[in-house]
C-alpha cells in the first residue's frame, strides 16, 4: 500500500471506497450450470439469467438501487471469452465464481455505519463483516433440487395436496418451473403484479414445507463455500 501511494501520490489512509467486492472461486464436480440452475428467486431483489447453446452461465440479483448484487458464473467460460490465460492445474476444471459487491460509497455506509478507508480493507474485523455479507446473500437465494417437501404439522387435505405437488414439482424439477414461468410471462398471461403475488405466495409456502432431501449439489457447493470461508479466516 504505502508503495502504492508513493507512486500515485495520494493518501490511502484517508482515501473513501466507493465500492467494495468480495468474490469466491469453487472448483465443483459438475458444470457450473448444474448449481446455477438450482438458484431461486431471492425476496426483494431480480433475478437475471444468461444462457447461450452450452447451457445457464450466469445468475445475478439486483435489487431496485443497485446497491448489492450477487451474482454467480462460469468463471472458465468468463476466462475464455476475455481470452484470460486458464491457471497451471485449472485446466478442464469446472469453476463457479460467485460475487457480492457493494458499489455505492452509501451502500457502505448503511452496512458498516461509517465509511471505509483503503486501509480498512486490510482489517480483520471488516473483512469478517464481508464474509457475513455474502453469506447472508448467498444463504437468502432458495436452493432447488429438494426431491420432496411434508408439512409434518398439518392434516393433508386436498388444498395441501396441491400446495405439496406444486412445491415438490417447484424444486425438482427447477428448470420446467422456470421455463413454465418464463412462456407464461411472455404471453401475457402472468402479468408484473401476478408475478410479484406468486413469487411471494412460493416463498411463503416454501416456509410451510419442511425440506426431507436435500439437492447433492448444493449440499456439495454448502460444503465447499464453508471450507473456502472458514481457510481464509485461519
Amino acid at each position: 500500500m504505502r508503495k502504492l501511494e508513493v507512486h500515485t501520490g495520494i493518501k490511502l489512509d484517508t482515501a473513501i471506497v466507493k465500492g467494495v467486492e468480495l468474490g469466491v472461486n469453487i472448483t465443483t464436480n459438475e458444470k457450473p450450470s448444474e448449481y446455477l440452475r438450482l438458484f431461486g428467486n431471492r425476496a426483494k431483489f431480480t433475478k437475471h439469467e444468461y444462457s447461450s447453446f452450452k447451457g445457464l452461465e450466469t445468475v445475478a440479483y439486483s435489487n431496485p438501487k443497485g446497491a448489492f448484487p450477487f451474482s454467480g458464473y462460469d468463471k472458465m467460460t468468463e476466462m475464455r471469452r476475455k481470452h484470460k490465460q486458464v491457471p497451471t492445474g485449472l485446466e478442464g476444471a469446472n469453476v463457479l465464481r460467485l460475487e457480492y459487491k457493494i458499489v455505492r460509497r452509501r451502500g457502505i455506509k448503511a452496512k458498516f455505519r461509517r465509511d471505509l478507508t483503503a486501509y480498512d480493507l486490510f482489517n480483520p474485523e471488516v473483512y469478517r463483516k464481508l464474509q457475513s455479507l455474502f453469506m447472508e446473500a448467498y444463504q437468502s437465494i432458495p436452493k432447488f433440487g429438494r426431491r420432496f417437501h411434508l408439512d409434518t404439522e398439518a392434516n393433508v387435505t386436498p388444498k395441501k395436496w396441491d400446495e405439496i405437488r406444486a412445491e415438490q414439482y417447484r424444486h425438482a424439477l427447477p428448470d420446467d418451473h422456470r421455463h413454465l414461468f418464463q412462456s407464461l410471462r411472455e404471453s401475457g398471461a402472468i402479468t408484473d403484479k401476478s408475478f410479484e403475488r406468486i413469487r411471494a405466495t412460493e416463498r411463503q409456502r416454501g416456509r410451510s414445507y419442511r425440506p426431507v432431501d436435500r439437492s447433492p449439489l448444493i449440499a456439495e457447493l454448502d460444503g465447499r463455500i464453508a471450507e473456502l470461508m472458514q481457510s481464509s479466516v485461519a
